[in-house]
């Protein structure tokens, strides 16, 4: 007849469990394992009473103790093995996400293999024993695959100074190959020295200041994406060229960045004469020069007259006072697209017969020095 008294009599729960004495209700979370045998009595209102043996098995559930998981690199042998707490033998498998290309998951926990892709995967791990029902744990996990260091990057072929009006070409290679395929760009900076503006003049061989290169995996020589070579003009300016080269892969900066920096000087210099050209006129002849400084200065300018087999001249030697006219071009901004280059007319009038005159030096100079070239009719 209730109500009922209910009680523990010999023996003892497992830890964490407790008797209600109203209800008879057994309930809590057990912190131990093992087997318990208790002996339980029920006491009625008229004090009548009645017991009996029980016992209750507690099983250990699994538990992950890796907490996580360390860093692999791409193309590089991983060997990891996941940890767990467990009193019988247990299985572990992928409960959720995609391992990275290359590697597996063994039954015992051991992730191994050689990552083939890159980037950082959620995974969820699932331990579980071989109770029926089984009785298992899981835990999330980032495994992060980076890209391994890039190897060091040369550009051959090309020394630390070039002259002016030249085209250097080069070749981009790595140390070593890379284990997958690269994209990048090449860029051009021009720095004038003090006082001289920018070349327009200097830049790729395909017209830009900068190009698009490529890296075949398992390669090590970077290619042009467009299919054309590594080559710059150096223009008609002093001052330092510098190429730097910057790399990714799936959109993502390839550290260090830049892969490379190169600066290639540029060095003041003479005048250099390109063409020497005479050309009649109703009153004698001109002579046209195309030349360059990348100084962008001439300070003298100076004509000597070769007389024909059997002729004399009157004059053979001439001055030209061409210093304000250069510094008036120079200084122009229509010169500017044109670096350090220029065309000089000089003319000639003639009293006498101009077949006297078989042919012109010419002389240019500046600050660095000078030069002369030849030219006839």
């Amino acid at each position: 007849t209730p109500p009922f008294a209910w009680s523990v009599v010999s023996g003892a729960l497992p830890a964490g469990l407790s008797l209600n004495p109203s209800t008879g209700a057994i309930s809590g979370t057990p912190t131990q394992p093992g087997n318990f045998s208790f002996l339980v009595r029920v006491t009625d209102y008229f004090s009548a009473s009645a017991q009996k043996e029980f016992s209750i098995r507690i099983l250990q559930r699994p538990a992950i103790l890796t907490e996580s998981l360390p860093s692999g690199e791409l193309g590089s042998p991983y060997s990891y093995q996941l940890q767990a707490q467990a009193p019988n033998p247990v299985v572990w498998s992928l409960d959720q996400g995609s391992l990275p290309a290359g590697l597996t998951l063994s039954s015992s926990g051991l992730l191994s293999g050689t990552p083939t892709a890159w980037g950082k995967f959620p995974l969820r791990f699932r331990v579980a024993d071989q109770t029926s029902p089984a009785l298992y744990d899981v835990r999330e996990l980032t495994l992060e695959i980076r890209l391994p260091p890039l190897p060091e990057l040369s550009a051959s072929q090309l020394g630390d100074s070039a002259a002016s009006a030249e085209q250097p070409r080069f070749v981009l290679s790595l140390a070593r190959p890379y284990p997958i395929d690269l994209t990048g760009v090449v860029t051009l900076e021009f720095q004038p020295d003090p006082g001289l503006p920018d070349d327009p003049a200097i830049r790729f061989a395909n017209g830009q200041r900068q190009i698009s290169v490529r890296l075949t995996q398992g390669q090590t020589a970077l290619e042009p994406a467009d299919g054309s070579q590594f080559a710059f003009q150096t223009g008609t300016v002093a001052g330092n060229v510098v190429l730097r080269v910057t790399l990714s892969a799936g959109g993502q900066p390839v550290p260090p960045a830049p892969a490379l920096e190169r600066r290639i000087r540029i060095e003041p210099a003479a005048p250099r004469i390109q063409t020497v050209r005479m050309l009649r006129t109703p009153s004698g002849f001109e002579i046209q020069v195309t030349a360059f400084s990348n100084t962008r200065d001439v300070s003298g300018v100076v004509v000597r007259l070769t007389a024909a087999a059997g002729a004399s001249l009157a004059s053979s030697e001439f001055t030209i006072q061409a210093g304000q006219a250069f510094t008036a071009w120079f200084s122009s901004e229509t010169s500017r697209q044109y670096g350090g280059q220029f065309l000089l007319t000089i003319p000639f009038t003639v009293t006498g017969n101009i077949e006297s005159i078989a042919s012109a030096q010419v002389t240019l100079s500046n600050a660095r020095g000078s030069a002369s070239a030849p030219g006839n009719f």
